[in-house]
């Protein structure tokens, strides 16, 4: 079993798992180190594809959350807006997920880069 695969005290088996299947780069590097080089990681900048997709993806949201639906007009306003609150949590995270995907693997390319000149 790989040294990256082998579970220890900072992540259980299951997390250690589905953080090596999204980054598959921190496969390369000590299981002890991936806490810190993830932390390190999720702090890089975003570049300018990165904030444009955010302002897309916010916008999509807010497009596909204002279309009028199935008795919209008769509900009250505020379970109207509260349901849209909930709608927009699971699309925003569908539509975003991989813009921080994507910054935090280039986190980690700079990361393992540094480590290895």
């Amino acid at each position: 079993m790989p040294k990256a695969y082998a579970q220890d005290k900072h992540y259980g088996g299951f997390t250690q798992g589905v953080l090596a299947f999204l980054y598959r780069r921190l496969r390369e590097l000590p299981s002890a180190e991936w806490r810190e080089v993830l932390q390190r990681a999720r702090e890089e900048a975003f570049d300018a594809l990165e904030i444009v997709g955010i302002a897309l993806g916010m916008a999509l949201v807010a497009w596909i959350l204002s279309q009028p639906g199935g008795g919209a007009h008769v509900r009250p306003l505020p379970l109207l807006y509260i349901a849209h609150f909930v709608a927009a949590i699971p699309l925003l995270a569908a539509i975003l997920s991989p813009i921080l995907l994507r910054r935090t693997r280039r986190g980690i390319e700079r990361e393992i880069r540094r480590q290895r000149p």
